[in-house]
């Protein structure tokens, strides 16, 4: 493919952002719930983040989205990177053992872990057919930067920012998963501003099970300041409709 010529320079051009720029329109990743897709629909070019309490539904939404991708486009493949190792048993009630082959799985500790990993990633994305990434959890991945001093801490996040960023260019969508802390009673992305404030608002969605203790709600914010809010449950480790239960 030839890249696009403007002014008589060559500019580079991914194959998404060629599809964008001719009005194809846009390529969306949702959940197996249709209720939380008005919601969550990704799309590849683009970093997202889930925020919310231990337990409160984070994996298990991931684990739909990638099912989905994967009943539906035999061709594509997932990269999930995850502080813990990765629980087989879990994701085959959501997608069956069938699709556990074109996910691809990593285990990262650390900020240098998950660095450098990031940094191999890019290497070998180009010409894959990986469309999806996710980061399961992020905030644990990036713990042992958190009580280093401001300046450091900032090096770190942005490294890890720039690289998650120049990764969404090659036609996949990322999403992260990570941990709230509380300040001042309310709710709060662990990792601070500066990581809060480096991605739209509208690509964060944040996580809560509800005090029936069986009721979940996701929510997010739009450009607009309004906030659009889903509920579901989790049935068996699976996501349900509320009138499933």
């Amino acid at each position: 493919m030839e890249p696009m010529e403007i002014d008589g320079d060559y500019v580079e051009e991914t194959a998404f952002e060629l599809l964008q720029r001719l009005g194809f329109g846009s390529v969306r990743f949702g959940t197996e719930l249709e209720s939380l897709n008005e919601i969550v629909q990704l799309v590849p070019g683009q970093v997202y983040e889930m925020n919310g309490d231990v337990c409160s539904g984070k994996t298990q939404i991931c684990y739909s989205i990638v099912s989905k991708l994967l009943k539906e486009d035999d061709e594509a493949n997932v990269m999930w990177i995850s502080s813990l190792p990765f629980r087989t048993d879990h994701f085959m009630k959501h997608a069956g053992e069938e699709n556990n082959e074109r996910l691809l799985q990593a285990t990262v500790d650390d900020y240098n872990q998950l660095r450098d990993f990031l940094f191999k990633l890019e290497r070998d994305l180009k010409g894959t057919s990986v469309r999806l990434i996710i980061i399961d959890s992020v905030s644990c991945m990036m713990h042992d930067t958190v009580w280093t001093d401001h300046d450091e801490r900032h090096r770190c996040q942005s490294i890890i920012i720039e690289k998650l960023k120049r990764l969404s260019r090659y036609e996949v969508a990322i999403l992260m998963t990570s941990h709230i802390t509380y300040w001042d009673g309310a709710p709060r992305p662990s990792l601070g501003k500066f990581w809060v404030t480096s991605f739209p608002m509208e690509n964060r969605f944040f996580v809560e099970a509800l005090a029936d203790g069986r009721t979940r709600s996701l929510s997010t914010m739009r450009e607009d300041e309004t906030v659009d809010i889903a509920k579901f449950c989790i049935r068996d480790g699976v996501l349900a409709e509320i009138d499933q239960l």
